[in-house]
């Protein structure tokens, strides 16, 4: 899975090596051991299956913005350091819930000048997290393709509720009640799911990704899991419209 990461993000660190780190979405955790002869009878991907997945990858809107970014945009630093910054970004989306947009990002963009000099920088850093979630969200799809050969699917035969609905510049999310079936019960945070169009419901629908579980149990509907979810776009990602909103 490494080597599929490395590839589907080499245009980008060619141009901007000190982004390597920062874009490799397990890069919070210990380094794994270096494997200098890839064993490929051992390969979750065969190589034209990776290789497709790499050029579909690079079609990313948000790769191509980070690649026609102008070079006196981004100042060069310190490879750790950009990496703490995305994750401090990262944090601070997170950290507000979905459906939040972070005070920082909404002064920015709605009360900023159009030519105040730290759209630019923030277009770019929004664009490296999208990537980089993208990437997340794609290892964690092909994981769930081993266990499965479809994803968790939620749709009017389990969903009690959809609540807390919003479409703002950070994405799309809600808030969806379900009681679990074989293929819920074991949905948590960081898990795909496909949200099917419910009839005379707001018409809602797409691939997900699961923020928040909470369990509650009452006599009248049984065991519900409530999750706090974030819709993923053409791309994978959940932040798509947030570098296109600086």
């Amino acid at each position: 899975m490494t080597r599929l990461d490395d590839q589907c993000v080499q245009p980008v660190v060619s141009r901007w090596p000190v982004v390597r780190t920062a874009l490799f979405p397990y890069s919070h955790f210990p380094p794994l051991a270096e494997t200098h002869r890839p064993d490929a009878s051992k390969l979750l991907l065969s190589e034209p299956e990776a290789a497709n997945l790499v050029e579909a990858f690079a079609q990313h809107s948000d790769m191509r913005m980070i690649l026609t970014t102008p070079d006196h945009v981004f100042a060069q630093g310190d490879e750790n350091g950009i990496h703490q910054a995305l994750l401090e970004f990262l944090g601070r989306i997170q950290q507000g819930g979905v459906g939040h947009v972070p005070s920082a990002i909404e002064q920015l963009v709605f009360h900023a000048s159009s030519s105040h000099p730290q759209r630019a920088v923030m277009r770019f850093f929004s664009a490296l997290l999208s990537v980089r979630e993208s990437l997340h969200n794609l290892n964690q799809m092909i994981y769930q393709a081993i266990l499965a050969d479809k994803p968790p699917i939620l749709d009017e035969d389990c969903i009690i509720s959809i609540s807390d609905t919003h479409n703002n510049v950070v994405g799309s999310s809600a808030v969806i009640a379900f009681q679990p079936d074989a293929y819920t019960h074991f949905l948590g945070p960081g898990d795909l799911a496909l949200v099917k169009v419910i009839p005379n419901h707001l018409p809602l629908k797409g691939l997900v990704r699961v923020e928040g579980l909470r369990f509650e149990y009452s006599r009248d509907l049984g065991s519900t899991h409530t999750i706090s979810t974030r819709f993923l776009n053409d791309d994978l990602s959940p932040f798509g419209p947030l570098s296109k909103a600086f």
